[in-house]
């Protein structure tokens, strides 16, 4: 009987072993079973009970080739027989593809978990309730707006509004947005960013509302930019307001006097900050006592003597003439210095008559003063800091409009490449300014432009100044990293998720992520340094006082290039180099009457601060 049930079991065994091939297939999973263990440190799972079933029916067909003769012969031996072997080619099959399989198995294990994880990952729904992450420069598109490479194209002009404050551009979601008229009038603004993203341009739009809306606006242009002027150019025409240029560079004419108009507080002033007479803490400050005292002197002297140009003003030192103590050059050397520096500036020096410009004539009667200075050139970079203090005096000294009276008219500064107008006067006064009706845009590409200061400065706390008084910030893409952090953490936080993960190595030292993933709460700049980094042409981040930041997408006023928008005030006309003979001109009286009247029109019933232009007769 038992030799019977051993027969029996022989042939099944047998009849096992014939199928190698597709039980070899099967035993590779066996050895996911043997990872599996090796990553839930011998825990039981559902997944590896299951890998385990389906490496051992891989097994068995081998097992069972080497059992039958085993078998056969302890079943038959003592009757005389001897072992049965199964064919060996089955167990070559066996071998051959319970190798294959299992090779493929640590490929899988080694390559293809990760592609696993991925395809899991993209399958999975995630839960609804995680929320911002923090941003990934990868794919940093997905949070900046959906704009052109070349920036959002439309004509700024058709959102203009009197009512609503005034336009800067549009939202992410294509509205407009508008700075309060009270925080336009009231607060500072820096614009920051790196060349040719959008800075002129945000401050041309502003500007080209504020001539509208009869303000003196003062343009400090040192890099002489393409388009800027005949912008302004066009605003005035179509305001019928006076445009005016005043260019320093060394080939213009005569065309003003630095001094004219001033008072002894303002020309005293406008000589030391404009020469960095201050105190510097050093053991020059006892050599600038003498310089200070020739500034009083000289102020009293040119209040005494109305068109007195720096030019008069050294020829009168040098004689000693009317009360001048003469021998500046000696004991005065920096102001001499400067001095002989500002008279070799011919726009500075005209003795008035025909082709004088007066450019504090803008504060009574609104339009622009356009400064076309230099980066590099001394003389030029000194006088654009003294044009820029003789107007902020000129603001200072018209003191408060008394009740019942018209307020002042507000001047509108933009001190382009701001870090040639910075002066001590210029920063210590940046706060009160304000107050004064002289507000201010301050436009430069970094901190570090700030940090180019005079020595009577601290690099610091002209950065501190700025980033305190100047509340309207515009910020485009932004290179430097400091610069960026400082202005993400002026954007204020926002609670964000964290995921973590755990990673696991497997049995051949792949790594594969736990399908768990733990989300965990943390804070991140509201604009931090990855969008301010990757924003494209006319895109900034904007923020107002007590507001949220916003992307802001700026686009130019389109114009046409006007020829006379570069020819200095009062010279005859003539085409400037660059341009055709058949470039449009002026815009034609009557155009101006028509746009200054259909302006008023639409403004009757606005209450402004001051008083609007008269609109030109027909005759």
């Amino acid at each position: 009987m038992i030799v019977g049930f051993v027969a029996y079991l022989s042939a099944a065994l047998l009849l096992l072993s014939a199928y190698t091939a597709p039980a070899g297939a099967l035993a590779g999973f066996m050895v996911f079973y043997i990872n599996r263990r090796w990553e839930d440190d011998g825990k039981k799972t559902l997944r590896g009970g299951l890998y385990s079933m389906l490496g051992t029916l891989g097994l068995l067909p081998g097992l069972a080739w080497l059992a039958v003769p085993l078998m056969t012969w302890l079943a038959f031996s003592s009757k005389g027989g001897g072992a049965m072997w199964p064919p060996v080619y089955h167990l070559g099959i066996w071998i051959v593809t319970a190798a294959g399989s299992g090779m493929v198995a640590l490929l899988l294990l080694r390559a293809g978990t990760q592609i696993l994880d991925k395809t899991a990952s993209k399958l999975t729904a995630k839960t609804k309730l995680e929320r911002n992450k923090k941003t990934d420069i990868r794919s940093i598109d997905d949070f900046l707006p959906k704009t052109p490479k070349d920036g959002l194209k439309y004509d700024p002009r058709q959102y203009f509004n009197q009512h609503k404050g005034m336009f800067v551009g549009l939202n992410e979601e294509r509205q407009p947005i508008y700075i309060e008229h009270e925080d336009w009038l009231k607060k500072h603004i820096s614009l920051v960013g790196g060349t040719r993203l959008g800075k002129g341009v945000s401050a041309q739009t502003l500007l080209y509302q504020a001539v509208k809306y009869g303000e003196f606006v003062v343009i400090l242009d040192p890099k002489a930019d393409e388009w800027m002027p005949h912008v302004f150019k066009q605003a005035c025409d179509e305001s019928g307001l006076p445009n005016r240029l005043l260019d320093l560079r060394q080939h213009a004419p005569e065309q003003t006097n630095i001094f004219y108009g001033g008072d002894i507080e303002a020309l005293e002033n406008t000589l030391i900050g404009g020469f960095s007479l201050t105190e510097k803490g050093s053991e020059g400050d006892h050599y600038r006592l003498s310089d200070r005292k020739a500034a009083r002197q000289a102020a009293k002297w040119l209040v005494a003597h109305p068109n007195a140009t720096p030019r008069d003003l050294l020829l009168a030192d040098a004689e000693a003439a009317d009360g001048l103590p003469g021998g500046w050059a000696e004991t005065a050397k920096n102001l001499h210095a400067c001095l002989e520096e500002i008279a070799e500036i011919d726009a500075l020096n005209h003795p008035g008559g025909d082709g004088f410009l007066d450019f504090t004539d803008g504060e009574k009667n609104g339009g622009v003063l356009y400064v076309i200075g230099d980066l590099v050139n001394t003389r030029i970079l000194r006088a654009q800091k003294m044009i820029l203090l003789r107007l902020l005096f000129l603001a200072k000294q018209r003191g408060y409009a008394a009740e019942g009276e018209k307020k002042k008219r507000p001047i509108a500064v933009l001190a382009d490449e701001f870090r040639v107008h910075i002066s001590n006067p210029f920063m210590v006064s940046l706060q009160a300014s304000a107050g004064w009706g002289l507000h201010s845009i301050l436009a430069f590409q970094s901190f570090k432009d700030l940090a180019q200061c005079p020595i009577d400065l601290d690099k610091d706390a002209v950065k501190g100044s700025v980033m305190e008084n100047c509340q309207i910030k515009l910020c485009y893409a932004i290179e430097d990293a400091d610069t960026r952090e400082e202005f993400a953490r002026n954007t204020g936080t926002m609670q964000a998720d964290d995921e973590m993960r755990k990673v696991k190595k497997n049995l051949v030292l792949s790594e594969t992520v736990d399908g768990d993933r733990t989300l965990r709460q943390t804070e991140r700049f509201y604009f931090d340094g990855n969008i301010l980094q990757s924003m494209k042409v006319g895109c900034a981040a904007l923020k107002l006082p007590q507001r949220l930041v916003t992307f802001c997408l700026t686009s130019p006023v389109p114009i046409k290039k006007n020829p006379a928008a570069l020819i200095p005030t009062g010279h005859p006309p003539a085409t400037p180099a660059g341009f055709p003979a058949e470039s449009p001109a002026l815009t034609s009286f009557a155009a101006q009457a028509l746009s200054v009247g259909t302006l008023q029109a639409a403004v009757k019933n606005v209450d402004y601060p001051f008083d609007l232009p008269e609109a030109p007769s027909a005759d």
